[in-house]
């Protein structure tokens, strides 16, 4: 771990925490009709996009850094077993007090600097990254969840065309599934708008599911269905 990583990581925390607020003030710019309809979504799209980019780099980070302390307790529990043994081989005669004091100080130091590694990424994981930056709960929390509104899905039919639609939780999207405009269903399913949120919930299966069906000859009644029962399979219903 170096200061860079720390910096750049804590940099990501505040973009990704502004991103309601810079949703939040792009719907007052298209209320006030500051911004077009068609400028709104673009520049939503790229907001979408850039906060994906984002939530994928901090999984990466922190992952990585999860895995590197996990290692490290690792190695720290396996020289404090090796230390103990010299520890012992020297109480019962089998080390020279000049070999004793070799392979000892050797491990105290190796251990100490492992410990100081170790308690520095405790520190940031615990401190400056939250336990949720991103939406990332398992699908069994996220089903019952009702999501604030910055989270919630809107339905469009096209662009700048809202149908009034949207939904707070995965429950009530497939509600809305099954009798929102199809094409609106073609639109989302398309653009990938549907993947981008439910991955954003936590649930990159699901997305994977959604995005197999965008590839299919389907009419607006099995694209429902299969969109339905997709969603429903996931969340149990």
């Amino acid at each position: 771990m170096n200061t860079f990583s720390e910096e750049y990581l804590i940099s990501l925390l505040e973009r990704l925490k502004s991103t309601p607020r810079r949703d939040e003030k792009l719907e007052e710019l298209l209320k006030s009709e500051k911004v077009s309809p068609s400028a709104y979504e673009e520049i939503e799209k790229r907001i979408r996009d850039n906060t994906h980019t984002m939530k994928k780099a901090w999984n990466g980070m922190t992952g990585k850094l999860r895995a590197e302390l996990e290692d490290m307790e690792k190695t720290i529990k396996v020289l404090e077993i090796q230390q103990a043994k010299i520890e012992v081989s020297y109480a019962v005669g089998e080390l020279t007090e000049e070999a004793y004091r070799s392979k000892s100080e050797a491990l105290e130091l190796g251990l100490s600097l492992l410990r100081d590694e170790a308690e520095k990424i405790k520190e940031l994981l615990e401190g400056v990254i939250p336990s949720e930056p991103a939406p990332t709960k398992a699908i069994a929390e996220t089903v019952t969840e009702i999501l604030p509104m910055e989270r919630a899905f809107h339905f469009y039919t096209d662009y700048g065309q809202r149908t009034g639609r949207h939904a707070r939780s995965l429950s009530e999207f497939a509600e809305t599934v099954r009798d929102i405009e199809a094409r609106s269903l073609r639109f989302h399913l398309m653009r990938g708008d549907f993947q981008r949120w439910v991955r954003d919930l936590g649930d990159p299966e699901l997305a994977l599911a959604l995005d197999g069906i965008r590839g299919l000859e389907l009419d607006d009644n099995e694209l429902r269905d299969r969109i339905c029962d997709s969603v429903r399979r996931r969340i149990g219903h």
